[in-house]
This record gives structure tokens, C-alpha cells and sequence, in this order.
């Protein structure tokens, strides 16, 4: 694949955040130079949200699923930094079997990690969730990233479990992170 001087992949990035975030990308004149690799498994065929993508800006569209290490492999050729969207979300498919929630959430993000220390990634923006803190304080006050966290449910359990392994990444200087 070819690469401009930087390239940044977002996993996730046909969901309607990821989505959001290639545009507002193409439309920052800080990212011109730069190619916008999309990579989703599109699960939820939500192609639509690919179509009427901004003219003049370099954008490659990977299918793949982030569980799939090949796969991540070669999609990470050339990148500098990695935005991790890819999740499974609180949908009606968070609701099904337990295993497809950690499967993705949990071990996607640990292949994205490893796979983008081993292939050189400068740079990985992880994107947690509020859940992962558990209920709303009783006092209404807002959480903190330094308060404890309390997940309730499968889902923030898997998305703690994730950003613990970006963390970790990130302590063993294998790869600079942001959550």
C-alpha cells in the first residue's frame, strides 16, 4: 500500500463516530498530507456512512475485523498513528453472548495494541467509555479519570479490560497511547 507522509488508521471508522471523525480529519488543514485509512469489518452495513466522503483528501477503505492478527498486520503497514473506534457498542448486540463483547472489545484492542508496537506505531488514541466508571455518583458531581472504576455489565467490563491493555502497552514504553 502505498502511504503519504503520514498515515493515520481508524478501526471503526464506518461507525457514525468513526465516520464523524474522517471528515472533521479531511476537512482540518493540519491532516493534509495525510491518508485516512478506514478499517471496519462493516458488521452493522453501514456503508452509507463511507458515501459523499470529502473530495481532494486521501482516504483507503480496509474490510477486516481487528480480531484478525494478518489482517491487522498488513493494515498497519506505513501507519504512524491508530485512532481504535472498533467496538462492540451498547446495541442489541451487546446484549447477545458474552463471548462476542470480550472477543471484540477486550481482545481486538489487545491484537490492535500488539500489532501496532510490533509494526512501529508511533502514536494510539484509544476510546474508552464513561461506562467503565459504573453508576452516576449520587452527589451528581462528574467522574474523574483518576476516580475508581465500577463497571456494570458486560460491556464496560470489556471496555475496562481493553483500556487496561492499552495502559499497560503504554507503561512498558511499547507504545505511546492517549485514552
Amino acid at each position: 500500500m502505498s502511504t503519504s507522509p503520514r498515515t493515520i488508521l481508524i478501526t471503526g471508522g464506518a461507525g457514525y463516530i468513526g465516520s464523524r471523525l474522517i471528515r472533521d480529519l479531511a476537512a482540518d488543514p493540519a491532516f493534509a498530507d495525510c491518508t485516512i485509512r478506514i478499517y471496519d469489518n462493516l458488521h452493522r452495513e453501514t456503508y452509507i456512512t463511507l458515501v459523499d466522503l470529502p473530495y481532494g483528501a486521501h482516504f483507503q477503505f480496509i474490510e477486516g475485523d481487528i480480531l484478525d492478527n494478518a489482517g491487522m498486520r498488513r493494515a498497519l503497514e506505513g501507519v504512524t498513528a491508530v485512532v481504535h473506534m472498533a467496538a462492540i457498542v451498547r446495541t442489541p448486540l451487546s446484549f447477545g453472548p458474552t463471548g462476542w463483547l470480550e472477543q471484540v472489545n477486550h481482545w481486538g484492542t489487545a491484537n490492535l495494541v500488539d500489532s501496532a508496537a510490533a509494526a512501529g506505531v508511533r502514536h494510539l488514541v484509544y476510546t474508552g467509555s464513561a461506562a467503565v466508571y459504573g453508576p452516576i455518583n449520587t452527589g451528581g458531581s462528574a467522574f474523574r479519570e483518576n476516580d475508581a472504576c465500577r463497571p456494570v455489565g458486560l460491556y464496560a467490563e470489556s471496555k475496562l479490560r481493553a483500556e487496561r491493555r492499552v495502559l499497560v502497552a503504554h507503561e512498558q514504553r511499547r507504545l505511546q497511547t492517549t485514552v
